[in-house]
């Protein structure tokens, strides 16, 4: 009499719940649809299931190792004189931004789908491809809908990062285009005034060419 096959379908390895059966491996052992608590789905064999060697869709090894690294930087000079360094900091800030949904800037990274590249969730990756950080410089992405990536990174100041946000935006004026930002700069203005003068329905020109002194005056004979 031919052997049934052990339902595990509703139970719980490590991170993984088993979810239906999907058919069965060359060597005859049960695969399974599982679901991950990081909400992948992976197709796991019994075997490994039941003999804890698949606990999770992958993450908990990439996790691992990231882990990992930080008992490596000792090795590698990344920790002087008991604080981590520049770019270590710069690192682990990226990855927490990216993986996890308690950080405060999550919302702006992961949680719009900006992700760090398997390659760099391992620390000496990335600092072979990036190279020590520069003084006074951070990550920055050329593409800010990209995730991080050695072909979509560099390092670059305070003010490039600023001029490559998301939130920038682009203002013709006699002539010139610049982000508001820079507009900003250049002609005393404050940033948050420009953007409620443009919210107001005022015109770029009216915008930029009004200094802070006429409009008190104005709204104030206003």
């Amino acid at each position: 009499m031919k052997s049934k096959h052990l339902d595990i379908a509703g139970q719980r390895f490590g991170r993984l719940l088993v979810m239906a059966r999907d058919g069965k491996s060359p060597n005859g052992n049960a695969r399974w649809l599982c679901a991950c608590d990081c909400g992948a789905s992976t197709v796991r064999a019994s075997a490994s299931l039941r003999s804890g060697v698949a606990l999770s869709c992958g993450c908990l090894r990439k996790e691992r190792v990231a882990n990992a690294n930080v008992e490596r930087l000792y090795r590698h000079g990344e920790t002087v004189g008991g604080k981590d360094t520049h770019t270590y900091r710069v690192w682990r800030a990226m990855v927490a931004r990216c993986t996890n949904p308690k950080n405060d800037a999550f919302q702006w990274y992961g949680g719009r789908g900006i992700s760090v590249c398997d390659r760099w969730m391992v620390f000496d990756h990335f600092l072979a491809d990036m190279g020590a950080a520069p003084d006074g410089m951070s990550i920055d992405r050329t593409n800010n809908n990209g995730d991080y990536e050695p072909n979509n990174c560099r390092w670059a100041t305070k003010l490039e990062q600023a001029n490559n946000t998301r939130a920038n935006v682009f203002l013709e004026w006699r002539g010139e285009t610049h982000t508001m930002a820079q507009w900003c700069r250049k002609l005393g203005l404050r940033v948050g005034t420009v953007h409620k003068r443009l919210k107001m329905g005022w015109s770029v020109d009216r915008a930029l060419g009004v200094s802070p002194s006429i409009y008190r005056d104005g709204a104030r004979r206003g």
